[in-house]
């Protein structure tokens, strides 16, 4: 993740699963009203990656508020890695007010464009803060 506001990026590794569960039990807290994106590296090794899909349910407190999903594009086998932002020409920009500083839970998923292959499935907090 990364900010417009010049407040230090987030980076967590993806890789293992040792690493999905230190992003589940510590999360990622962001300032209310900032500006970020997505920035996400990665590795195609043997055969073309069709059409890669990034989906993401948000819900507070077991309500589930909203879904958005992302056509990340397709990539092709190469040593070097891939880095795809998004949203490509804008920001998100986080929630503000009292009402809406709370954690939040994303469920993410990484599929291909009919959602039969889940190549990565994880959930982590998201705590906006004053």
């Amino acid at each position: 993740m990364i900010f417009n506001s010049g407040a230090e990026d987030f980076v967590t590794a993806l890789g293992d699963e040792a690493s999905i569960e230190a992003l589940k039990k510590s999360g990622v807290s962001i300032k209310e009203g900032s500006e970020y994106k997505f920035r996400i590296t990665f590795r195609v090794q043997h055969e073309i990656l069709d059409c890669l899909v990034y989906k993401v349910s948000l819900s507070k407190m077991g309500i589930h508020l909203e879904n958005d999903e992302e056509v990340l594009g397709s990539y092709g086998p190469r040593s070097e890695p891939h880095v795809v932002e998004y949203p490509k020409n804008d920001w998100y920009e986080a929630p503000k007010g009292f009402m809406m500083r709370a954690t939040y839970t994303a469920h993410c998923k990484f599929t291909d464009r009919d959602g039969k292959e889940v190549y990565l499935d994880y959930a982590y907090p998201i705590k906006i803060t004053s």
